[in-house]
Protein backbone atom coordinates (compact mmCIF):
# COMPACT_ATOMS: atom_id res chain seq x y z
CA UNK A 1 0.00 0.00 0.00
CA UNK A 2 2.89 2.33 0.73
CA UNK A 3 4.30 1.77 -2.75
CA UNK A 4 0.90 2.53 -4.26
CA UNK A 5 0.67 5.82 -2.36
CA UNK A 6 4.21 6.77 -3.38
CA UNK A 7 3.57 5.95 -7.03
CA UNK A 8 0.26 7.82 -7.02
CA UNK A 9 1.93 10.91 -5.56
CA UNK A 10 4.75 10.74 -8.11
CA UNK A 11 2.27 10.54 -10.97
CA UNK A 12 0.26 13.45 -9.58
CA UNK A 13 3.39 15.54 -9.08
CA UNK A 14 5.30 14.78 -12.27
CA UNK A 15 3.00 13.55 -15.04
CA UNK A 16 0.87 15.73 -17.28
CA UNK A 17 -2.89 15.05 -17.39
CA UNK A 18 -2.53 13.32 -20.75
CA UNK A 19 0.20 10.99 -19.52
CA UNK A 20 -1.75 10.34 -16.35
CA UNK A 21 -4.67 9.01 -18.36
CA UNK A 22 -2.40 6.82 -20.49
CA UNK A 23 -0.59 5.39 -17.47
CA UNK A 24 -3.85 4.83 -15.62
CA UNK A 25 -5.14 2.72 -18.50
CA UNK A 26 -1.94 0.67 -18.48
CA UNK A 27 -1.94 0.27 -14.70
CA UNK A 28 -5.51 -1.02 -14.65
CA UNK A 29 -4.78 -3.85 -17.10
CA UNK A 30 -3.04 -6.20 -14.59
CA UNK A 31 -5.95 -6.21 -12.15
CA UNK A 32 -8.34 -7.13 -14.97
CA UNK A 33 -6.42 -10.35 -15.61
CA UNK A 34 -7.54 -13.50 -13.78
CA UNK A 35 -5.08 -14.15 -11.00
CA UNK A 36 -4.41 -17.71 -12.16
CA UNK A 37 -3.58 -16.51 -15.67
CA UNK A 38 -1.27 -13.82 -14.31
CA UNK A 39 0.43 -16.39 -12.07
CA UNK A 40 1.10 -18.73 -15.02
CA UNK A 41 2.49 -15.86 -17.12
CA UNK A 42 4.90 -14.76 -14.40
CA UNK A 43 5.85 -18.32 -13.51
CA UNK A 44 6.93 -18.87 -17.10
CA UNK A 45 8.71 -15.49 -17.12
CA UNK A 46 10.76 -16.63 -14.11
CA UNK A 47 11.43 -20.11 -15.52
CA UNK A 48 15.13 -20.92 -14.85
CA UNK A 49 15.81 -22.15 -18.41
CA UNK A 50 13.34 -20.43 -20.72
CA UNK A 51 12.09 -17.46 -18.70
CA UNK A 52 12.20 -14.06 -20.33
CA UNK A 53 13.47 -12.43 -17.12
CA UNK A 54 16.03 -15.11 -16.20
CA UNK A 55 17.40 -15.83 -19.67
CA UNK A 56 19.88 -12.88 -19.69
CA UNK A 57 21.46 -14.18 -16.47
CA UNK A 58 21.78 -17.67 -17.97
CA UNK A 59 23.22 -16.25 -21.20
CA UNK A 60 25.89 -14.30 -19.29
CA UNK A 61 26.87 -16.78 -16.59
CA UNK A 62 25.88 -20.08 -18.19
CA UNK A 63 24.03 -21.03 -14.99
CA UNK A 64 20.23 -21.13 -14.63
CA UNK A 65 18.63 -18.70 -12.21
CA UNK A 66 15.74 -20.30 -10.33
CA UNK A 67 14.21 -17.55 -8.22
CA UNK A 68 11.36 -19.78 -7.08
CA UNK A 69 13.71 -22.41 -5.66
CA UNK A 70 15.08 -20.33 -2.77
CA UNK A 71 12.89 -19.31 0.19
CA UNK A 72 13.76 -15.60 0.19
CA UNK A 73 13.68 -15.05 -3.57
CA UNK A 74 10.49 -17.09 -3.89
CA UNK A 75 8.77 -14.91 -1.28
CA UNK A 76 10.01 -11.73 -2.94
CA UNK A 77 8.94 -12.96 -6.38
CA UNK A 78 5.40 -13.75 -5.23
CA UNK A 79 5.23 -10.37 -3.47
CA UNK A 80 6.41 -8.66 -6.67
CA UNK A 81 3.64 -10.28 -8.71
CA UNK A 82 1.05 -9.28 -6.12
CA UNK A 83 2.29 -5.67 -6.14
CA UNK A 84 2.29 -5.68 -9.95
CA UNK A 85 -1.33 -6.79 -10.07
CA UNK A 86 -2.82 -4.78 -7.20
CA UNK A 87 -0.28 -2.09 -6.31
CA UNK A 88 -0.58 -0.39 -9.69
CA UNK A 89 -4.37 -0.43 -9.42
CA UNK A 90 -4.27 1.18 -5.98
CA UNK A 91 -1.81 3.77 -7.31
CA UNK A 92 -4.44 4.77 -9.87
CA UNK A 93 -7.03 5.14 -7.10
CA UNK A 94 -4.64 7.29 -5.05
CA UNK A 95 -3.94 9.46 -8.10
CA UNK A 96 -7.64 10.01 -8.76
CA UNK A 97 -8.22 10.83 -5.10
CA UNK A 98 -5.48 13.46 -5.24
CA UNK A 99 -7.07 14.97 -8.33
CA UNK A 100 -10.32 15.50 -6.42
CA UNK A 101 -8.68 17.61 -3.71
CA UNK A 102 -9.15 21.39 -3.87
CA UNK A 103 -6.03 23.29 -5.00
CA UNK A 104 -6.21 25.98 -2.29
CA UNK A 105 -4.46 23.97 0.48
CA UNK A 106 -1.63 23.10 -1.91
CA UNK A 107 -1.20 26.73 -2.93
CA UNK A 108 -1.21 27.88 0.69
CA UNK A 109 1.42 25.31 1.64
CA UNK A 110 3.65 26.35 -1.25
CA UNK A 111 3.28 30.02 -0.29
CA UNK A 112 4.57 29.03 3.15
CA UNK A 113 7.64 27.55 1.41
CA UNK A 114 6.71 23.96 2.18
CA UNK A 115 8.77 21.35 0.38
CA UNK A 116 6.96 19.02 -2.05
CA UNK A 117 7.17 16.04 0.29
CA UNK A 118 5.82 18.19 3.14
CA UNK A 119 2.86 19.27 1.01
CA UNK A 120 1.81 15.66 0.52
CA UNK A 121 2.81 14.32 3.94
CA UNK A 122 1.11 17.05 5.98
CA UNK A 123 -1.59 18.40 3.66
CA UNK A 124 -2.72 15.99 0.95
CA UNK A 125 -2.49 12.58 2.62
CA UNK A 126 -4.17 13.65 5.90
CA UNK A 127 -7.09 14.90 3.80
CA UNK A 128 -7.32 11.41 2.28
CA UNK A 129 -7.07 9.55 5.59
CA UNK A 130 -10.48 7.86 5.40
CA UNK A 131 -10.23 6.54 1.82
CA UNK A 132 -6.63 5.42 2.36
CA UNK A 133 -7.69 3.44 5.44
CA UNK A 134 -10.48 1.86 3.41
CA UNK A 135 -8.03 0.91 0.66
CA UNK A 136 -5.72 -0.62 3.25
CA UNK A 137 -8.55 -2.78 4.57
CA UNK A 138 -9.45 -3.84 1.03
CA UNK A 139 -5.84 -4.90 0.40
CA UNK A 140 -5.65 -6.77 3.70
CA UNK A 141 -8.81 -8.69 2.86
CA UNK A 142 -7.61 -9.34 -0.68
CA UNK A 143 -4.31 -10.68 0.67
CA UNK A 144 -6.24 -13.43 2.43
CA UNK A 145 -7.38 -14.59 -1.02
CA UNK A 146 -3.89 -15.08 -2.47
CA UNK A 147 -4.25 -18.86 -2.53
CA UNK A 148 -4.49 -19.18 -6.32
CA UNK A 149 -1.46 -16.98 -7.01
CA UNK A 150 0.79 -18.79 -4.54
CA UNK A 151 -0.49 -22.25 -5.46
CA UNK A 152 0.27 -21.77 -9.15
CA UNK A 153 3.69 -20.17 -8.66
CA UNK A 154 5.20 -22.07 -5.71
CA UNK A 155 2.54 -24.30 -4.09
CA UNK A 156 3.70 -22.86 -0.79
CA UNK A 157 7.33 -23.82 -1.29
CA UNK A 158 10.17 -24.15 -1.19
CA UNK A 159 9.40 -25.75 2.14
CA UNK A 160 6.78 -23.52 3.74
CA UNK A 161 8.40 -20.19 2.84
CA UNK A 162 5.38 -18.95 0.85
CA UNK A 163 2.68 -21.01 2.54
CA UNK A 164 -0.35 -19.11 3.83
CA UNK A 165 -2.99 -20.23 6.31
CA UNK A 166 -5.54 -21.06 3.64
CA UNK A 167 -2.95 -23.07 1.72
CA UNK A 168 -2.00 -24.92 4.91
CA UNK A 169 -5.66 -25.77 5.50
CA UNK A 170 -5.99 -26.97 1.90
CA UNK A 171 -2.91 -29.18 2.17
CA UNK A 172 -4.11 -30.68 5.45
CA UNK A 173 -7.55 -31.39 4.06
CA UNK A 174 -6.84 -32.58 0.53
CA UNK A 175 -3.14 -33.31 -0.02
CA UNK A 176 -1.20 -34.51 3.01
CA UNK A 177 -3.44 -36.17 5.58
CA UNK A 178 -7.02 -35.89 4.35
CA UNK A 179 -8.18 -34.22 7.57
CA UNK A 180 -11.27 -32.58 6.10
CA UNK A 181 -12.79 -31.69 9.47
CA UNK A 182 -9.54 -30.08 10.64
CA UNK A 183 -9.25 -28.03 7.45
CA UNK A 184 -12.91 -26.97 7.66
CA UNK A 185 -12.53 -25.91 11.28
CA UNK A 186 -9.43 -23.93 10.43
CA UNK A 187 -11.25 -22.14 7.59
CA UNK A 188 -14.14 -21.21 9.91
CA UNK A 189 -11.74 -19.94 12.58
CA UNK A 190 -9.90 -17.86 9.96
CA UNK A 191 -13.19 -16.29 8.88
CA UNK A 192 -14.23 -15.49 12.46
CA UNK A 193 -10.80 -14.13 13.43
CA UNK A 194 -10.63 -11.99 10.28
CA UNK A 195 -14.11 -10.58 10.86
CA UNK A 196 -13.38 -9.70 14.49
CA UNK A 197 -9.97 -8.21 13.69
CA UNK A 198 -11.18 -6.07 10.79
CA UNK A 199 -14.23 -4.88 12.74
CA UNK A 200 -12.05 -3.81 15.66
CA UNK A 201 -9.50 -2.10 13.41
CA UNK A 202 -12.22 -0.29 11.49
CA UNK A 203 -13.79 1.07 14.68
CA UNK A 204 -10.35 1.99 16.05
CA UNK A 205 -9.37 3.96 12.95
CA UNK A 206 -12.68 5.80 12.56
CA UNK A 207 -12.56 9.45 13.60
CA UNK A 208 -14.27 10.22 16.89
Amino acid sequence: MGLAVLLGVLLFQSATPRWRNVLCMLFIVPVLLPRVSAAFVWKFAFHPLFGLLTWPYKAITGEPLDLLAQPLTALLTVAFVDVWQWGLFFAVIVLKLLETLPPQPFEAARMDHAKPWEVYAFVALPMLRAPLISLTFVKMIESLRAFDLIYVMTRGGPGISTETLDMYAFSQGFIESGRISYASSMAVLMMVASTVAFTYLWKWTRPA
